[in-house]
């Protein structure tokens, strides 16, 4: 009986179609509904000296700590201002400052509703608001949080 061998391209063709495939799977990002998704992260005062800059936490600590908590659901309150940038037409990057009480995060932030987005875009550096968030990875020893649900000072 004779074996028929695959030809060069076809080999090719199924490797290509397997790494679209990986691809894929891998580009889905989990939805969650953090209005209702319960807590489950640390605090930002916990982290805080973890990340701080000259602080007395390795680089092996730090990078064991981050695939702890990534993924997790944090509600963190007190975060102080440093920039607000936009992010497309809905969306706006808020940036706080790193103190000893609290962890400096990258906040992405998409809010529903025209009264939080002007909020937004009216904050001022050192103004604090609340967030409850997913820890989406640690970049520059700030949380990236994303997505996220962003409360004004004074705001319910």
């Amino acid at each position: 009986m004779e074996e028929k061998k695959m030809s060069t391209k076809a080999k090719i063709a199924i490797g290509v179609g397997a790494l679209v495939i990986v691809a894929a799977m891998r580009g889905k990002e989990t939805k969650v509904d953090l209005t209702s998704a319960a807590v489950n992260g640390p605090s930002a005062a916990e982290l805080a000296p973890i990340f701080e800059l000259a602080g007395k936490a390795t680089d092996l600590q730090r990078d064991e700590k981050e695939k702890e908590i990534k993924g997790k659901v944090v509600s963190w309150t007190g975060l102080s201002v440093y920039e607000v940038s936009k992010r497309g037409e809905d969306c706006f990057k808020i940036q706080t400052s790193s103190k000893p009480s609290a962890i400096g995060a990258f906040i992405t932030a998409c809010p529903a509703d025209q009264a939080t987005r002007a909020g937004i875009a009216n904050l001022k550096t050192g103004d604090t608001v609340a967030v409850k968030a997913v820890i989406e990875e640690i970049s520059l020893r700030n949380a990236v949080l994303n997505p996220a649900i962003v409360t004004l000072a004074g705001a319910p």
